[in-house]
């Protein structure tokens, strides 16, 4: 492959990861580059390709802890002592920014759920769903907001939109990974583990929990929360991902 080859292949590769188009020079050497989802002057993209013997690189986002690997052929090659530094201090201040954004995600989420009153019960979601409001508020807007707690704190961390039509998202910047919905007192078994807020309340004949992880409900993500809650409802009989 030609320089010109080897870069543009590479380039696409960065693209098809969603981390933008851009060109990197195929020097060896580490590269910052802004991403679709940096502001002003951020520049969290970060990127090294090795055009000589057996072209390859790598590139990522240090806020998002995404990675992607591209190799013209045989074995990727390694990055340089300075390279591996230069990213571990990049590490370092990801997860810093990470835990101060989370944070005041959490304090946002406490407040706002607080402060907005109590779901109706005829609110089009529940109404469709034949559910009931549980602990469920909303928003001015009309949107149903379900409060994410951490599974082992059981401390508020993020929230759910819910809207009349159904499409669902997460507070920007709050921490959902570890994190579950209380439907119900756990006072009596069995514990049910559930994908969604929904399906929890269809299982409201027992204590149930909806489980929130990563972006969005789906169970074979579950394994985080779901060991965080077996710590201490251990004594109970415990059916998961229903």
């Amino acid at each position: 492959m030609t320089p010109h080859e080897i870069e543009a292949a590479f380039a696409q590769a960065v693209a098809d990861a969603g981390l933008g188009l851009w060109s990197i020079p195929a020097d060896g050497k580490l590269h910052r580059f802004k991403v679709p989802a940096d502001k002003g002057r951020q520049l969290t993209g970060w990127a090294v390709l090795h055009g000589d013997g057996l072209p390859a690189g790598v590139a990522g986002d240090w806020r998002t802890g995404e990675r992607v690997t591209w190799k013209g052929a045989g074995e990727a090659a390694k990055l340089s002592r300075a390279d591996r530094r230069e990213l571990a201090e990049l590490r370092r201040k990801r997860k810093a920014a990470l835990a101060d954004i989370q944070g005041r995600a959490a304090a946002k989420a406490a407040a706002l759920y607080e402060r907005l009153p109590p779901a109706p019960a005829d609110h089009p979601y529940l109404t469709r769903k034949k559910i009931a409001a549980g602990p469920c508020k909303v928003t001015s807007g009309g949107a149903l907001m379900v409060l994410v707690r951490d599974a082992d704190t059981t401390k508020a961390i993020s929230l759910q939109f819910i809207q009349p039509n159904g499409e669902k998202r997460f507070l920007t910047g709050g921490r959902t990974a570890r994190g579950c919905c209380f439907l119900t007192p756990i006072t009596a078994a069995p514990v049910v583990i559930v994908e969604g807020y929904a399906t929890g309340h269809q299982s409201a004949s027992l204590n149930a929990f909806g489980l929130f992880t990563e972006e969005r409900f789906v169970a074979h993500k579950c394994g985080h929360a779901v060991a965080a809650i077996g710590l201490w409802a251990a004594a109970k009989p415990l059916i998961s991902h229903l």
